[in-house]
């Protein structure tokens, strides 16, 4: 009988990119707990990065989209579900694992 695969911790720094001005705005860990780590499916909080991305352009695009959003999203566009594709429009998601770790082994440590 085969031994069922381990379950691991895997912790991937999402950092975000302006693509007009290409300074990095922000970044987030996001954690994952699987055998493996998907390809490109690790995601940030999307209210999070959108929010970096929006003050980011009010300095870098001298603009403030918010209106444009809110006629978009509606008056909580921060959290509408595709808040992402706006997102995209602005800026890119650059993923790095940065550690790779056994959650029952962090268990016992505490």
């Amino acid at each position: 009988m085969r031994s069922p695969d381990k379950i691991l911790r895997h912790v991937v720094r999402c950092g975000f990119r302006c693509k007009h001005c290409g300074q990095t705005i922000g970044a987030e860990n996001v954690s994952h707990y699987g055998t493996h780590l998907p390809d490109d499916m690790i995601r940030p909080s999307w209210f999070f990065a959108s929010m970096m991305l929006l003050d980011h352009l009010r300095d870098c695009q001298q603009t403030d989209l918010s209106a444009k959003l809110r006629a978009d999203f509606g008056p909580d566009f921060l959290k509408h579900p595709r808040i992402q594709e706006w997102f995209f429009i602005h800026a890119t998601v650059e993923r790095k694992v940065v550690a790779e770790e056994d959650p029952l082994l962090d268990q016992g440590s505490a």
